[in-house]
C-alpha cells in the first residue's frame, strides 16, 4: 500500500493540497488554478477538498454552496467538463474568508479577523469552458526528462507541515529512486503503468514490467528522470531548506487575524 502519492509532475499530493489552500488565502488566482489542476488531472478528488475548505474558511451572508453542489452534480454527469473545478477556484479567490473561523474549527483557538475595507464578490464566477486547457497534462515523447523543468511552475509550499496532525517526512530516495512506485497511487500514472504491462510490487516498493521491451517503451514516453533535474526543478517538488514553518499564531497573523490580549486588572 503506497503511503504517499505523487502527482503527474511529482509533487506530493498532500503538499499540493496545502499549497492550494495557501494560494487561495493569498488570492493568487494563477497559482491556485495550477495546484487545483495538478490534483485534478492527476486523478485525485478535488471537490471534497474544496467543499471542506468552503465550510471551514469562507463566511458570507449569501452562501453559494447550493450552486457549487449543482455544478458538482453537473460534473458527475459529464466528467469532461474540466472547467467546473476551475469555477470553484475563481469564485473563492474573490470570496470573503475568515481565518478566525478556520483556526477555531481546526485548532480550537479563538481569535478575531482584522476588519478590512475590501469588497468581495461573494458569488459564483464561471470559468470559460476553454480556459482549463492551459492546465492539461503535457507530455514530451522521447524527451520525457524535459517535462518537470517545463511544467513545474511553482515551488511547493511546506509552511503548514508542522501544523499537520501527522507532519510529512520522507526519504529523498522516494523522489530520486522510487518515484514511479509512489506515483502509481495517482490514477494518471496507474493508467500509464497498466498500458505498458506494469504492476506495482508493494513489498519491494517498485514497479515491475513484464519484459524489457515494455519498460523501454514506458521509459521513452514517461521516465521523468527526477534525479537528473536541476536543483531548482527538484526544489519545486521537494521544497527548499529555508522554507518557513508556520505556527498557529503565524497562520493567524499572516492571513488576516489577531489574538486579542485581555489585560489583567490590578487588584
Amino acid at each position: 500500500m503506497v503511503k504517499f502519492a505523487y502527482t503527474r509532475y511529482l509533487y506530493l499530493e498532500d503538499e499540493v493540497r496545502y499549497s492550494l489552500m495557501l494560494s487561495l488565502l493569498e488570492r493568487n488566482k494563477e497559482e491556485s488554478l495550477f495546484w487545483l489542476y495538478e490534483l485534478y488531472f492527476s486523478g485525485f478528488d478535488v471537490f471534497g477538498y474544496l467543499f471542506n475548505l468552503y465550510e471551514m474558511l469562507y463566511i458570507t451572508k449569501k452562501s453559494i454552496l447550493n450552486e457549487m453542489e449543482e455544478l458538482h452534480n453537473e460534473w458527475l454527469i459529464d466528467k469532461h467538463k474540466h472547467h467546473i473545478p476551475g469555477t470553484f477556484i475563481i469564485s473563492l479567490i474573490n470570496y470573503k474568508y475568515s481565518i478566525a473561523k478556520f483556526v477555531k474549527k481546526l485548532y480550537k483557538i479563538k481569535c478575531k479577523d482584522v476588519k478590512k475595507n475590501e469588497k468581495y464578490s461573494n458569488k459564483l464566477i464561471h470559468m470559460k469552458p476553454e480556459d482549463y486547457e492551459k492546465y492539461t497534462t503535457k507530455i514530451y515523447p522521447e524527451k520525457a526528462y524535459k517535462t518537470l523543468a517545463f511544467e513545474c511552475k511553482y515551488f511547493i509550499r511546506k509552511s503548514l507541515n508542522t501544523l499537520c496532525e501527522q507532519p510529512i517526512t520522507y526519504d529523498i530516495k522516494m523522489y530520486t529512486d522510487k518515484w514511479l512506485y509512489y506515483a502509481s497511487a495517482a490514477n494518471i500514472w496507474k493508467h500509464r503503468i497498466t498500458l505498458y504491462n506494469g504492476r506495482v510490487d508493494d513489498e519491494n516498493e517498485e514497479v515491475i514490467f513484464d519484459n524489457i521491451e515494455d519498460k523501454e517503451k514506458f521509459d521513452d514516453e514517461y521516465d521523468l528522470e527526477p534525479d537528473e533535474q536541476s536543483l531548482e526543478t527538484q526544489q519545486k517538488s521537494l521544497g527548499r531548506d529555508n522554507d518557513e514553518q508556520f505556527s498557529v499564531n503565524d497562520l493567524i497573523k499572516n492571513y488576516g487575524g489577531f489574538i486579542e490580549h485581555v489585560e489583567e486588572k490590578s487588584s
